[in-house]
């Protein structure tokens, strides 16, 4: 959850999953543009903390480890659309949490879930959604009252951004699809992490809209194309350290670009 001091933009809400047991969480690049953002306009404008339990409760803060560099380039003026829209291309961006709300001890490990770069997926496969969604909550609510929910579905269809590889799988409406639930899980039948909601379609209630989440496949092979490296060797890395790097080389640059973008008249 991102709360911000004034009404130049918006709070938000998403969901993430924890996929490694050192508190690293997967997801979606148009909520962890939010940290980039911190300081927009003046010191702390924004702040975000990391909810868990159900209902959502403040427990861990979190420094930005990963956006896709891409993903800002291409959507850095979204933030200033009143109903954004995207394709979920690069939609995807890491998170590491670095303290408790209260300052007590961090944990020693995090429950988490295995991600899964498998490339075969298909129409019909059984899955679990699991998100917090927020799109029929007003802000009150949002803050005492959100819920973890989850559905199983199958898998509608599968699509490609370019090179006919399984980059977004289709499920269908469900009482996940609201606003909220971007970032959350799509779980296959062994209990690994198959991809992250990312977009959904209009509907005026949840039966109606098709949700589409981006496959950890596709995440695995654009981190390839943006670091050299694949999805594994990237999390196996001290996450600190490079969390630390990004920040001082990379973030700077990619702030200035969505905020040259809110700036403008």
């Amino acid at each position: 959850l991102c709360t911000t001091k004034s009404g130049a933009l918006s709070p938000i809400s998403g969901t993430g999953v924890v996929v490694k047991p050192d508190g690293l969480i997967l997801t979606n690049a148009h909520i962890a543009e939010y940290l980039l953002l911190k300081d927009f306009g003046q010191k702390n404008f924004i702040e975000c903390n990391i909810r868990t339990g159900s209902p959502a409760y403040p427990r861990y803060r979190a420094e930005l480890v990963y956006i896709s560099p891409t993903w800002v380039e291409n959507n850095k003026g979204l933030l200033k659309e009143q109903d954004p829209q995207g394709t979920g291309e690069n939609d995807f961006a890491f998170l590491r949490i670095t303290a408790m709300v209260d300052n007590s001890n961090l944990p020693e490990s995090f429950p988490y879930i295995q991600m899964n770069t498998r490339e075969n997926i298909s129409v019909d496969e059984p899955v679990v959604l699991i998100s917090y969604p927020a799109g029929f909550l007003g802000g009150l609510s949002i803050l005492q009252n959100l819920h973890i929910t989850s559905a199983v579905t199958m898998i509608q269809n599968v699509y490609t951004f370019k090179d006919g590889t399984v980059d977004v799988v289709a499920v269908g409406g469900t009482v996940v699809s609201q606003k909220g639930s971007s970032g959350g899980l799509v779980v296959d039948k062994n209990a690994t992490l198959l991809g992250i909601i990312s977009t959904s379609t209009d509907g005026d209630t949840t039966s109606l809209r098709e949700l589409y989440a981006i496959t950890v496949a596709y995440i695995n092979r654009s981190i390839k194309k943006e670091l050299g490296i694949n999805l594994e060797t990237f999390v196996k890395q001290d996450m600190a350290e490079f969390a630390k790097k990004f920040q001082e080389i990379n973030a700077p640059n990619l702030t200035k670009l969505i905020t040259d973008e809110l700036n403008k008249n």
